[in-house]
């Protein structure tokens, strides 16, 4: 470069030339006077070169460090010299940069998609606000003392609070229509390896902060296994990356959901001494409108900067003061069965003035009247000949001849219900329970009637609780005769036996009939319209079951229905479908049940049934202050959920919050008894679930062998992926005692591996539990071998 082009350029245009290897006498200057600008110089061409030339120290450190080939560039500089900025150009020109390349796919690509979507689809719009956070984590250090929970999980008791008093963001967008939801459910922002997924929290603002912290650790902890609960079923996601340190952030929000709330880091602020955190806020403004995200913002502060008054569980008996002058009772109950008498119970416990209307002249309902009590005292009577009758594979010597007392039999039943009623009439004298006699029914909100004696009254209530219950159901065109055509009602109190009985119905209760009255010397026969008796439960259960049955002499049809029925004097004519005859005595109907709420009231109250049932959210609600528990709602026909829904119920009824069991256990009252606790292999396969079984059977077991119970065996359900236990089904002497051991690992989603590994007295019947866990790992070792089993421990 010449002494005059060097003066003719600027100091820019000598630096940029030097760096580049552009020479300034081949260059024509557009400055002022000539003058050689840099514009000049990056518009100028590079300067011929020759490959492979000499380097600069510089350019071959460069070379090295970005693995350039040195012999495949021009040098630029004097006589060829490769240059520093030689290097860097072809780096920049490389159509081979250093890096992998790989398609955009798999989650990254879902992910990618949906978030597009969402931008592209949804008005976003954002706010911001800054809250302090000292009380809140004051707050947390005493709640974690109790039990374990997070920041997050004060966070989503927070969000879900002030999302169940602002309805816009219980809303979303779903085609052409705006939903609004009634639950409140959180997603849950969760990043893993290649993304970030979305496990939903049900029902966030009914679980108390020990359960959500429980049951979000669980979504959680599954989530990062690639197993996302619930997905797609929330209304809002929060988003926390305070834990990596970051203050605030702007997030996407999830489709289709109404906004999503980011969470950042808390942070000291030198001028107040406060700890402060800022919430980051997104919405769709097609749900959300500004002043409802100002609202939320606002509720959401003023819950996080004073989460005692907030977020603490109401005590016993909080909330019946604000509504104590609005009814004559707090919470009135109709119907006093398993269901109605234990949330009257509750309700009274929480200190609420309660009432209980009873149309029966006696409470207990059809669970202690003409169901659950009558017919297992019969049971426990008609097991005992039975055992008496086996009681030479024992050893012993019985009198020839021994037969059922009838009378006496239905005398003990008779004593067991009657304490069994004065137990309940004790129970609701001592807590102050008034009981109204007569016919239940609704007149409006928060208005009752009841008939007794032909006279009319009226009372109010503040919550009304419905329990009335179910009736059992009749064949349309069967004829009725008392004497010879019966349901539980009536068969449960028969003031003799018939020598012969026809069962039409194969369910649990006509089961449990057909076994009781086989041990009393009756000839029996069941008829099942569907393919197998006890359809509800376990097939192989119910097979062995049948098997059972079959050999002490029951005689069972299924999947057939009966095509002509004829009663006279001598007693019952039934005709199958094949033409087949079947004389009996007389003839129980056990063909299930149906809800009693025919003459309820329902219209008045503006309420609609499904099939005659109540249908009900998971609060049990029917309407405002309207509650429905037991049969009459239809989602567990069983006494012990009844009794669990009462409990709700009345929780609910007075502002508390609680949340229905997750598992309620089976039972068949047979001998040998049948159990479930969970999923079936059917019903787990029904839900895509993959699943593994393990079976243990009890002529295996010491106490069974010991007891001469040894009919039977125990079946254990597990997901083939994650072990999570999933159900445990018996037939056999017992089960319905010793399956309860696996209730609450069932409901916790514990391991099959846990369960395996618990120690049971030795002997026990509870043994078989253990050993059908470890047979589903191929490691139950009272079984012959299947394979080489893993270690326990292992995954």
């Amino acid at each position: 470069m010449s002494r005059e082009s060097r003066l003719a350029s600027s100091p820019r245009a000598r630096r940029t030339a030097d760096r580049l290897g552009v020479r300034l006498e081949a260059i024509s200057g557009s400055g002022p006077d000539g003058r050689i600008v840099e514009a000049d110089v990056l518009e100028a061409p590079a300067a011929p070169a020759r490959s492979g030339g000499p380097a600069s120290p510089r350019a071959r450190r460069a070379a090295a460090r970005l693995k350039i080939d040195l012999k495949a560039i021009a040098g630029s500089g004097p006589n060829g010299r490769i240059v520093e900025a030689d290097v860097l150009r072809a780096k920049a020109t490389s159509a081979h940069a250093t890096g992998t390349r790989s398609p955009l796919a798999g989650m990254r690509r879902t992910i990618a998609a949906r978030l597009t979507e969402s931008k592209q689809t949804i008005p976003h719009f954002y706010m911001k606000k800054t809250v302090r956070v000292r009380a809140l984590l004051a707050f947390l250090a005493e709640r974690k003392a109790m039990h374990p929970c997070t920041v997050n999980d004060l966070f989503l008791k927070a969000v879900a609070k002030a999302i169940r008093e602002i309805p816009a963001f219980r809303t979303r967008i779903e085609g052409d229509e705006v939903v609004l939801f009634d639950e409140v459910n959180l997603g849950i922002a969760v990043g893993i390896e290649g993304g970030v997924v979305v496990p939903v929290l049900l029902h966030a603002d009914l679980l108390p902060l020990p359960e959500l912290a429980l049951e979000t650790k669980r979504l959680v902890g599954l989530a990062r296994e690639r197993r996302i609960e619930n997905s797609g079923r929330g209304v809002f996601t929060l988003s926390n990356l305070g834990m990596f340190g970051v203050e605030e952030f702007t997030a996407i929000i999830n489709p289709p959901e109404s906004g999503i709330l980011a969470i950042g880091a808390a942070r000291d602020d030198a001028a107040t001494g406060e700890k402060l955190l800022t919430l980051s806020l997104s919405c769709d403004h097609r749900v959300v409108d500004g002043m409802a995200a100002a609202q939320f913002l606002n509720r959401l502060a003023e819950i996080v900067e004073d989460p005692s008054s907030h977020l603490h569980e109401l005590p016993a008996g909080a909330g019946i003061s604000v509504v104590r002058e609005k009814g004559e009772y707090d919470v009135v109950v109709v119907g006093s069965g398993p269901g109605g008498y234990i949330a009257a119970l509750q309700a009274a416990e929480l200190g609420a003035r309660v009432a209980v209307i009873e149309k029966s002249p006696y409470v207990g309902g059809t669970c202690l009247n003409n169901g659950c009590i009558p017919s297992k005292a019969l049971l426990a009577s008609a097991e005992a000949l039975h055992r008496i009758h086996s009681a030479s594979d024992l050893g012993l010597r019985v009198p020839e001849g021994t037969v059922a007392d009838w009378t006496a039999i239905q005398q003990r039943k008779d004593r067991i219900l009657k304490n069994l009623r004065g137990g309940i009439g004790s129970l609701f004298q001592g807590r102050g329970i008034t009981l109204l006699e007569g016919h239940g029914r609704l007149e409006g909100p928060g208005a009752l009637s009841y008939e007794s004696g032909g006279t009319r009254h009226s009372t109010t209530a503040s919550a009304i609780i419905l329990a009335p219950g179910s009736t059992p159901a009749m064949l349309q065109d069967l004829p009725t005769d008392d004497a010879r055509v019966a349901t539980t009602d009536a068969a449960l109190h028969w003031t003799s036996l018939p020598k012969s009985l026809l069962i039409i119905g194969g369910g649990v209760i006509g089961v449990e009939f057909a076994c009781m009255m086989q041990a009393f010397g009756m000839d029996v026969t069941i008829v099942e319209k569907l393919p197998r008796i006890l359809p509800e439960i376990d097939a192989d259960l119910a097979s062995g079951m049948a098997d059972i049955l079959r050999k002490r002499g029951v005689k069972i049809h299924t999947g057939c229905g009966i095509s002509d029925f004829q009663v006279s004097d001598e007693g019952c004519r039934a005709t199958l479908p094949d033409g087949g005859k079947i004389l009996a005595e007389r003839t129980l109907v056990a063909v299930g049940r149906r809800p009693a709420t025919s003459d309820l009231g329902i219209a008045a109250a503006g309420l609609q049934t499904e099939r005659g049932f109540l249908r009900t959210g998971e609060d049990l609600a029917v309407a405002p202050g309207i509650f429905c528990v037991g049969d009459a709602n239809g989602r567990c026909l069983l006494a012990h959920a009844a009794s669990a829904q009462g409990r709700v119920a009345a929780h609910r009824a007075l502002g508390h919050s609680m949340l229905l069991p997750k598992v309620i256990p089976s039972a068949v009252y047979t001998f040998p008894e049948i159990a479930s606790v969970g999923l079936s292999g059917e019903q787990a396969k029904a839900r895509g679930i993959q699943t593994v079984t393990g079976r243990f059977p009890l002529r295996n077991l010491g106490k069974a062998m010991a007891t001469g119970e040894t009919t039977g065996f125990v079946k254990v359900v597990r997901e083939e992926k994650s072990n999570v236990l999933l159900g445990v089904h018996a037939l056999g002497h017992t089960a319905i005692e010793f399956t309860t051991a696996a209730l609450a690992m069932v409901g916790s989603r514990a391991s099959a591996k846990d369960l395996a590994g618990l120690v049971f007295p030795h002997p026990s019947m509870s043994e078989a539990i253990a050993e059908a866990a470890e047979d589903s790992f191929s490691a139950a070792l009272h079984l012959p071998p299947r394979g080489k089993a893993k270690p326990q421990g292992s995954g």
